[in-house]
């Protein structure tokens, strides 16, 4: 049996070439085809992306294009460090509580794998010779911008500092998804 460490090598490996918007413009046409919904129906497409490098500008709207849906209708961009997948379904059931929309769809689309390198001084001092790039993944996303560690860590020492066992996170994690 495969570890799920190897199986997830193997997802992220096919996934490798395909953009965030492709991936996104996929869900979409997805979603459209399992539901009894058409994208002419759709009034407003609410997506996630905490990473929209590599894709060019308005990855929502590129998106939900992609997709057939009218280039009328409004796509909402969603961002949220952690979680953020979750909120674009909740925005989705806001605006259709409040009466704003009958159909709009939520979507998350992530690829990192179009993460740029960032040199620091490329801009005003670029000279010969070695220099140190950052990743922009970890750089611009994935770290904490006042602490530097990676954002995982922080819970991580929030969970040591409050004591809360792995049974409790569990328990509410549990208990947020209902």
């Amino acid at each position: 049996m495969q570890s799920s460490s190897h199986i997830h090598w193997h997802i992220r490996r096919s996934l490798n070439g395909v953009s965030a918007t492709d991936w996104g413009a996929a869900l979409i046409s997805k979603t459209l085809s399992r539901s009894a919904q058409n994208a002419m129906e759709a009034q407003a497409v609410i997506m996630s992306n905490a990473m929209q490098v590599g894709c060019k500008m308005n990855t929502f709207g590129q998106s939900a294009i992609n997709a057939d849906v009218p280039v009328v209708v409004p796509a909402l961009t969603t961002i949220r460090v952690f979680g953020y997948g979750t909120q674009s379904v909740v925005s989705a059931a806001r605006e259709n509580w409040s009466g704003m929309f009958d159909c709009a769809f939520a979507v998350s689309m992530d690829n990192m794998d179009f993460a740029l390198c960032l040199p620091p001084q490329a801009h005003c001092c670029a000279r010969r010779g070695d220099d140190t790039h950052f990743d922009s993944t970890l750089h611009n996303d994935l770290n904490d911008a006042l602490s530097g560690e990676h954002a995982g860590w922080n819970t991580q020492d929030l969970v040591v500092q409050c004591r809360i066992s792995r049974a409790g996170q569990d328990s509410w994690a549990l208990g947020s998804g209902l």
